[in-house]
């Protein structure tokens, strides 16, 4: 009984009911999709149908609004005069459109007539007067060149005389000495300038090298014209009467609307750094206002041991005692200063014999 129960209960599996296949419309109900995929021409009618209606839709609107504002306009009833006017101001050109600028009024229009042809006058003389003022610098250059001849060969006479009075003197000093003043000398490079030199000598031989200095810059003088003279100061003299002002005014005055011309200036370092400081601009290479043959001949004193010295040393032993007396300068400004005056440094040595 318990066996037949069992069989009634549970059914075998070859007796188990089996599951309907869904056709292709239970599909379509299942997942809302049709029974036939639609057709392209059927997709691009829709489209465009709807495309149709959409631009039926918005002059309908663009209609309604135009009507809106008749009746606003229609309720404020201006003036015929008033609307003539103000659809005449209110006439903007395609151009004013895209770019979303508002249209000139006839007295803006009427300016702007007047002034682009100042403007355009204006321009044209700033540029006559550039080209002129080019021209003018080219010529200048042209005749100054011309003008200026190759005073090397005389100089190098000068110098031989001096070496002949100065046996003692290296020859790297004669070197240097010439290429100092080589670009004042040649007629190349007129517009740069001036030449600088420094001579530095023991504080034991200031009288030599004073001497020196002075057959030096009076042969540089002489090279440029036969009658002309070197100007002279001494640092230690303007340094006694205790105005830095005068001293500095001094200075200016000596060189002062001159373009060819020899300073001979001795004892730089008595000087104090206020009244150094106009050789910044007076020496400086590029920017200096000389245009023409300027030479500075410095001497500087040293209480350093100069025997034995070798040539790189020279422009070391000038930037100490030149750092050193002028320390009330700002550091870069001092730099600067030094570095324009001791580019071309020689060391005098002693004579054996007497010589001035």
């Amino acid at each position: 009984m318990s066996g037949a129960k069992w069989r009634v209960g549970r059914l075998s599996v070859g007796d188990r009911p089996r599951a309907e296949k869904p056709e292709e419309e239970d599909w379509a109900k299942l997942y809302g999709q049709p029974k036939d995929p639609r057709s392209i021409e059927s997709i691009e009618q829709e489209w465009s149908h709807w495309r149709i209606k959409e631009n039926e839709r918005i002059e309908m609107l663009a209609k309604q609004r135009q009507e809106q504002a008749e009746i606003e306009s229609k309720s404020r009833s201006p003036s015929k005069t008033t609307r003539s006017t103000s659809s005449e101001r209110n006439v903007v050109t395609e151009s004013q459109k895209r770019c979303s600028q508002p249209p000139l009024s006839d007295d803006c229009m009427a300016t702007r007539q007047r002034v682009l042809p100042l403007i355009i006058f204006i321009a044209i003389l700033v540029l006559l007067a550039y080209t002129g003022a080019s021209r003018y610098d080219a010529y200048r250059s042209y005749i100054a060149k011309v003008n200026r001849p190759n005073l090397m060969p005389i100089f190098d006479r000068k110098l031989a005389d001096l070496k002949a009075q100065f046996p003692t003197q290296p020859s790297h000093n004669w070197g240097v000495i010439r290429s100092a003043f080589a670009e004042v000398l040649n007629n190349s490079h007129y517009e740069y300038g001036p030449a600088v030199l420094i001579i530095l000598a023991s504080k034991k031989d200031q009288h030599v090298a004073s001497c020196f200095a002075e057959k030096l810059a009076t042969s540089l003088a002489k090279t440029f014209n036969p009658t002309e003279r070197p100007i002279q100061l001494n640092g230690a003299k303007l340094s006694r009467s205790h105005n830095s002002v005068a001293a500095k005014h001094t200075i200016d005055e000596a060189v002062r609307e001159r373009d060819n011309f020899v300073m001979q200036f001795d004892s730089l370092e008595q000087i104090d750094s206020y009244t150094a400081s106009i050789f910044h601009s007076l020496c400086d290479y590029y920017n200096s206002p000389f245009r023409e043959r300027a030479v500075f001949i410095f001497t500087v004193h040293t209480s350093e041991e100069v025997e034995g010295r070798h040539r790189r040393e020279y422009d070391e032993m000038a930037d100490s005692v030149l750092n050193e007396v002028w320390d009330e300068l700002d550091v870069n400004k001092r730099a600067a200063l030094i570095a324009r005056l001791t580019g071309s440094t020689i060391l005098l040595r002693k004579e054996s014999r007497r010589v001035c």
